[in-house]
């Protein structure tokens, strides 16, 4: 009974903290796996740049017109398009996203309420 405590402590920090991390992991490796020539992407660094040639572990991006840069693949951080088609993010990619949303709607409803307010005088 003593060590029931510590136990739930281990599997609340397990479940709320590294399987998620392992998740995130996980789908950010098999992103850079599937990586293609003329998929369009952002690096780590924020630049954005069409993949024109595949590496073992580099990718070429094509940044601006003459403009070449030899990136490591860990350093793409996101796929925008995959053969000028855009690919979606998965919802759970931003965590705080349902809460910048949910803001968000409060904030519209706000102003709707501030405008109808002001409308009625």
């Amino acid at each position: 009974m003593e060590f029931l405590p510590l136990i739930l402590i281990g599997a609340f920090f397990y479940l709320a903290l590294i399987r998620p991390q392992q998740k995130k992991a996980s789908q950010q490796r098999s992103m850079l796996a599937a990586l293609e020539e003329g998929d369009e992407v952002v690096t780590v660094a924020g630049i954005y740049g069409m993949i024109i040639e595949l590496e073992d572990d580099a990718v070429w991006l094509d940044v601006a017109e003459g403009v070449e840069l030899k990136m490591s693949r860990a350093a793409i951080q996101t796929v925008l398009t995959r053969d000028g088609e855009s690919v979606e993010a998965p919802a759970d990619e931003f965590p705080g996203q349902r809460l910048l949303q949910k803001g968000k709607r409060k904030a519209d409803n706000a102003d709707e309420a501030a405008a109808d307010e002001t409308g009625d005088a």
